[in-house]
């Protein structure tokens, strides 16, 4: 409850989301307590990170944001990537990995118990795609951890896939089950030679669907003709067509975020046949958007130069585990392509990134122990 009214107090007066800051905050200590933080200066991710970060200052520079909304965005981007980055480095994670699989746990713990309340009811309403699990996020740990888990762990994770899939059906919430598909679907290709470069190649094209498509379509106009009008694809379908024309009229350092929300209201509610005032929206939903509308392209496209070096190095150390590379993919897709990293849902992005790496070292020390094994000279006892 106290940490609850400092992050309460803290993100009013000074912009600084606390309670989003445990795990990164996490991750930092037990990076510095294994002495292994200072490595991350030997990764080009690191490096692109900070040309990033200076960009973005640019950007806040010219467009005159508020000093709290400098510290706010920049704590955000930083620790976005940088706890990847240190958690790369580690020797050993299970404390952060139990963590993350229990923030996981209680995410959907809290969305199965919101429908069952619902269901009490006897309907289900689309409110629930609000704190609606992405389930491939709990496919890929239980498939990777079962073993590690208690009986009531694996059952939740398998009980929260196959609700979340069921209700987004119910209630037609695309993500999720998007992300389930494609996960399934990238399976075969993850067991290919290609993997190394083709997964990472298409998570990297999946952020940038939505701009490449507005670019030389509307978005908002193949809507209105395709029979799939609803409040909430409208809202996605204009953010597409309008955030590529903020792109184009400032492609370079973006505009201030914090005039985002306000100017896409004023616009989408001047179209005709809106029947509902619109609220402000303040996030493009999809972070290649969010960075070039923000910051300027150059921004986005280094998030997804980081972005193809994280799951390629994640990729080549799972090899053996094709699903749960396919179910990595798809879920950094999801997230980062309907919704964007930057957001509440942070928790899911860091499961999934945490789990190529863990499940990586893990791989890596059976093989030195077997290769230690195998080393080992066996003693020769001679008969008296």
């Amino acid at each position: 409850m106290l940490l609850f009214l400092v992050n309460r107090f803290l993100d009013s007066a000074f912009n600084v989301p606390v309670l989003d800051m445990v795990l990164p905050l996490m991750v930092l200590g037990f990076a510095l307590a294994e002495k292994r933080a200072i490595h991350i200066m030997q990764m080009t991710s690191f490096w692109i990170l900070i040309i990033l970060l200076i960009w973005v200052c640019f950007s806040f520079a010219i467009n005159h944001v508020p000093a709290a909304s400098w510290i706010r965005r920049l704590a955000v981007i930083v620790t976005t990537f940088l706890p990847i980055l240190l958690f790369r480095t580690m020797r050993r994670h299970e404390a952060l990995i139990a963590f993350t699989v229990g923030c996981i746990v209680g995410f959907s713990f809290y969305f199965v118990s919101a429908v069952a309340i619902e269901l009490s009811h006897g309907s289900v309403s689309r409110e629930l795609r609000g704190i609606q699990p992405t389930p491939v996020v709990a496919m890929a740990l239980y498939l990777c951890l079962k073993n590690e888990m208690s009986k009531l762990v694996r059952w939740t994770l398998i009980t929260s896939t196959a609700v979340s899939a069921l209700i987004g059906l119910a209630i037609d919430a695309r993500g999720p089950i998007i992300a389930l598909v494609m996960g399934l679907a990238l399976w075969p290709v993850a067991a290919m030679r290609a993997r190394s470069w083709l997964l990472p190649l298409i998570a990297a094209l999946g952020f940038a669907a939505h701009f490449l498509y507005g670019l030389n379509y509307s978005a908002y106009g193949a809507l209105l003709t395709s029979g799939h009008y609803t409040v909430s694809n409208a809202e996605r379908a204009y953010a597409i067509d309008f955030c590529v024309s903020l792109i184009k009229s400032a492609p370079w350092f973006g505009q201030s975020p914090d005039d985002y929300g306000m100017t896409f209201a004023h616009a989408y509610d001047s179209l005709p046949g809106i029947w509902r005032q619109t609220e402000g929206v303040l996030s493009p939903h999809n972070t290649f958007l969010e960075y070039s509308v923000f910051y300027g392209v150059p921004t986005a496209i280094l998030l997804l130069v980081i972005l193809w070096a994280t799951l390629r190095a994640g990729g080549a150390r799972i090899a053996r585990y094709p699903l749960v590379y396919a179910l990595v993919v798809a879920g950094v897709v999801r997230l980062g392509a309907f919704y964007g990293i930057s957001g509440w849902i942070r928790i899911e992005w860091f499961a999934l990134l945490f789990l190529m790496f863990h499940i990586g070292a893990q791989s890596q020390l059976g093989r030195a122990a077997a290769r230690s094994q195998g080393n080992r000279r066996v003693p020769v006892v001679r008969k008296s």
